[in-house]
């Protein structure tokens, strides 16, 4: 209910550091998913996607250099006097490292060559691997709340669950969007 009314209280934006319809709906499109109402889900996900103030960035590692760039719903926006820091909790070089990768995942996630997403780690002797996609010193690294990735991925769940597989317009063309941007697919 308080997403349906913020849906119509909040305004149309291209700023993806605040709360705007585009927010509103993308959070809808989870909730949804989350509630099995998959007809919903396809609706507020297929608002968003056809938004144009969102696109898939061509490039995925280009997503966490840029900040507030159309892969963005919504983002936590830094700099360096109102510091994120959560490049501290990743990188054990300049930072705590404690957020580290279990091998079994670090290997999954590098096991195919041409997924991008493999080359965003790092490793360090006291640490093992972490990933290095907030990488900016200084605190100033933005953290991505809502993506337009999800949006494709909810609505491929969603029209999965409906058995519409198709990979032409179903399930296995939004998730073919988002794989083979990545490398993966």
């Amino acid at each position: 209910k308080d997403l349906l009314t913020a849906l119509d209280l909040l305004p149309e934006s291209s700023n993806k550091s605040i709360a705007s319809k585009g927010a509103a709906k993308a959070l809808l499109s989870r909730l949804y998913l989350y509630m099995k109402e998959y007809e919903k889900v396809i609706e507020y996900s297929t608002d968003v996607i056809t938004d144009p103030n969102y696109a898939l960035n061509p490039v995925f590692e280009d997503m966490f250099d840029t900040k507030l760039g159309t892969e963005s719903i919504f983002e936590l926006n830094f700099n360096s006097s109102d510091q994120s820091g959560i490049r501290n909790w990743y990188n054990p070089n300049g930072g705590r490292g404690d957020l580290t990768a279990h091998e079994s995942f670090y290997e999954e996630a590098t096991a195919n060559p041409n997924d991008v997403r493999g080359e965003l780690f790092g490793f360090s002797e006291s640490n093992g691997h972490y990933q290095t996609k907030y990488k900016k010193s200084g605190g100033i690294d933005n953290i991505i709340i809502l993506r337009i990735a999800e949006m494709y991925l909810n609505r491929a769940e969603a029209k999965a669950y409906l058995d519409d597989l198709d990979e032409i317009d179903g399930a296995l063309y939004d998730l073919n969007i988002v794989r083979i941007r990545a490398g993966s697919g």
